[in-house]
């Protein structure tokens, strides 16, 4: 079933502020992008009206609003409220999820060098979801699946599939959120930075994962998918709808983040780090392209970051190196 909740340009370069008022049956919660600001009963008896602060200027493909039994456990970090939600019966399983994103937030906001941009940040698990997670700002929307785990009982593979969609999700509220991309033909560039970035917290918040090695594996894979006749380059045509949803694949999301972290062992972490702050900067709340990105790389580090990565973007396939022996007479 696909519901329709108000009229729009449905493109990430129209970005828009907004105010929203739910009117909900008496018993339900409702969840939004951003805090409630009043909660008064009526208009009728037996519902309640909900009013939400107004959103920061964003894409409408992030607005959200939930409605259901929802429970939710609460933390914080850095002084955001963050709560992890889901049906009563398996709330608790979301503890491992808040965990995270307690440590996550604070870890992204030192890494960034820009506060967590919205008031809250909320974590839904939907019994039935499409997508296995969306990056909604401010509310973040997951699978059961990909969110809840029993720590007790479920093996660290089971965790660290948890932890690393809070983590792939947690980075997009800066890139893909707060700074987005102006055309669906450049969404590698936030798919392949969140999954890049997302092996970052992960590390630091359970080194025994061995996160470095999983990476290793994971571009294994990648290769494997590149090397075929079918590949595609990371950026692509995406004018129609399918073509938009062809764009989420393992070359989106596996290649880019193997070409970011090239680029960042090319750079050095912290000139990477620099030129990423730099980009968000320049461009919070709004939307950049992958010149954007790559041009501000290039003018941060004085290295030719810009004619690196567009030969890595526009061309399909692995680069191909050719080796000859030669001998010199003397």
């Amino acid at each position: 079933m696909r519901a329709r909740a108000f009229p729009s340009f449905d493109e990430p370069a129209f970005k828009a502020t907004f105010d929203v008022s739910l009117i909900v049956p008496q018993g339900d919660t409702a969840i939004g992008n951003t805090n409630i600001v009043s909660d008064t009963p009526g208009p009728v008896a037996g519902e309640h009206t909900i009013t939400f602060a107004r959103t920061p200027k964003m894409s409408t493909y992030l607005v959200a609003f939930l409605v259901g039994d929802f429970k939710c456990l609460s933390g914080e970090s850095d002084g955001v409220p963050i709560r992890a939600c889901a049906t009563p019966d398996k709330v608790q399983l979301a503890q491992f999820a808040l965990s995270g994103a307690e440590f996550f937030l604070h870890y992204y906001d030192n890494y960034f060098g820009i506060k967590y941009p919205m008031p809250k940040l909320d974590m839904i698990a939907i019994p039935d979801f499409e997508a296995g997670a969306m990056e909604n700002f401010g509310a973040i929307t997951y699978r059961e699946t990909a969110m809840l785990v029993d720590e007790k009982t479920a093996s660290v593979n089971a965790r660290k599939i948890v932890a690393e969609d809070v983590a792939h999700e947690m980075a997009h509220q800066w890139f893909g959120d707060m700074v987005t991309m102006e055309w669906w033909n450049n969404i590698w560039l936030n798919e392949g930075f969140a999954t890049w970035m997302s092996h970052k917290p992960l590390a630091a918040w359970k080194p025994e994962w061995n996160i470095p090695e999983g990476q290793a594996a994971e571009l294994n894979q990648t290769l494997d998918l590149d090397g075929g006749r079918a590949t595609r380059a990371i950026r692509s045509r995406a004018e129609t709808p399918g073509e938009i949803n062809e764009m989420f694949d393992g070359i989106a999301y596996g290649k880019a983040a193997a070409v970011l972290l090239m680029t960042e062992n090319y750079l050095g972490e912290e000139t990477f780090r620099a030129g990423v702050h730099r980009y968000l900067q320049a461009h919070m709340y709004g939307n950049a392209t992958a010149e954007d990105f790559w041009n501000t790389l290039q003018a941060s580090s004085g290295k030719p970051v810009d004619k690196i990565m567009v030969s890595l973007v526009v061309q399909p396939g692995e680069p191909l190196l050719t080796l000859a022996a030669s001998t010199t007479a003397k």
